[in-house]
């Protein structure tokens, strides 16, 4: 279904911390041997912030104090926060898998798509026998509908840099562990990352999950999501607003007029949503204002209001949350039609 171009949202996720923050720089390596702990000067910090440039020198901060935050780390908080809120609302039977569940009953996508003998698959069923969240972020054999790109490079100024030091608790003594000390090197609060976000040939149920995501980043003080390392000690707080929302369409999508809220249900013919298992939109009209596109294939515009938009968008996801099937249901069709000879199926162009 990624073939071809036939919608898309965009818009950038502003993350500003409210409390101490680190997402940590993998590279910086333990001092473990005589030798490594010897060139460790007295004060240096075991974790830094992640940085786009690595030189494996542990003073190197006190000149480069520019960081920034992954789209993979963003990516997995948005994901695994998704994960909570679907099951909450849909406990039983789970439509949502676990990804690092080899079994049964919430089995991984990845793992039971590889493992059905028959490798080759008709068009459409990766993405039909997808859990709920798997059709937006993808698994094996099925691409992730969303983008998140890192966010620029932050220049953060000394006074939003601070050591955060932490001691071991000896688990028998109750007191200090000898020598097993640690210092942070964490970035404050009111420091802001920009994340570009795109999610491409998309459902509205799909914009109508996030938007519940969306909500719990804006309102921090609730405290439903963290980031980065250190949660459990009071760091991760941070608050998450979204700018301009662009929707595009493409082809012969590409209406002239401003448009209802269509997505893949709205524009695709009826042979493909029935093979895509694609649930129709609301058509909520009024929520678009013309905006400048030089794509002659594709015409954009942008939302009116953000917040009647996502309204709009969870009110799709209420619409069709009681239509999605089972992982059991889901598995035992797949397994019967993955069993079956794949027919001859001409994609769309």
């Amino acid at each position: 279904m990624l073939k071809r171009l036939v919608n898309e949202c965009r818009f950038t996720l502003t993350i500003e911390t409210k409390g101490p923050f680190i997402i940590r720089e993998g590279r910086l390596k333990k001092a473990e041997t005589e030798e490594e702990k010897a060139k460790k000067v007295k004060g240096d910090p075991d974790s830094l912030p992640i940085r786009r440039v690595w030189h494996d020198n542990r003073q190197d901060f006190q000149k480069n104090q520019e960081y920034y935050l992954p789209g993979t780390s963003l990516r997995g908080v948005m994901r695994s926060h998704l994960e909570r809120i679907v099951r909450t609302l849909l406990p039983n039977p789970p439509v949502c898998c676990d990804p690092l569940s080899p079994t049964d009953p919430e089995m991984g996508c990845s793992t039971w798509f590889g493992n059905l003998k028959a490798k080759k698959q008709p068009p459409g069923f990766a993405y039909s026998h997808a859990c709920v969240v798997c059709r937006l972020f993808g698994c094996t054999g099925q691409a992730s509908r969303i983008r998140i790109a890192d966010s620029p490079t932050v220049q953060v100024p000394a006074d939003k840099l601070s050591y955060r030091d932490h001691i071991g608790i000896d688990r028998f003594t109750g007191g200090v562990c000898s020598g097993a000390n640690f210092r942070d090197l964490v970035i404050e609060a009111g420091v802001k990352f920009h994340n570009a976000i795109l999610i491409r040939n998309f459902e509205l149920w799909q914009l109508g999950l996030l938007a519940y995501v969306i909500r719990d980043f804006y309102c921090w003080e609730d405290g439903l999501i963290r980031m980065g390392y250190g949660k459990t000690k009071g760091y991760g707080q941070v608050q998450g607003v979204v700018g301009d929302i662009i929707i595009s369409y493409y082809g012969q999508a590409a209406l002239t007029a401003p448009p209802p809220l269509q997505d893949m249900g709205d524009l695709v013919g009826e042979e493909e949503k029935k093979r895509y298992d694609l649930k129709p939109g609301t058509g909520e009209a009024g929520l678009l204002e013309t905006y400048c596109s030089d794509r002659p294939y594709c015409t954009s515009w942008k939302v009116k209001e953000n917040k009647k938009f996502w309204a709009a968008a969870a009110k799709a996801w209420a619409k069709n949350q009681g239509t999605f099937s089972s992982l059991e249901t889901l598995r035992a069709a797949g397994t019967d039609s993955a069993a079956e000879p794949v027919p001859e199926v001409e994609e769309q162009p």
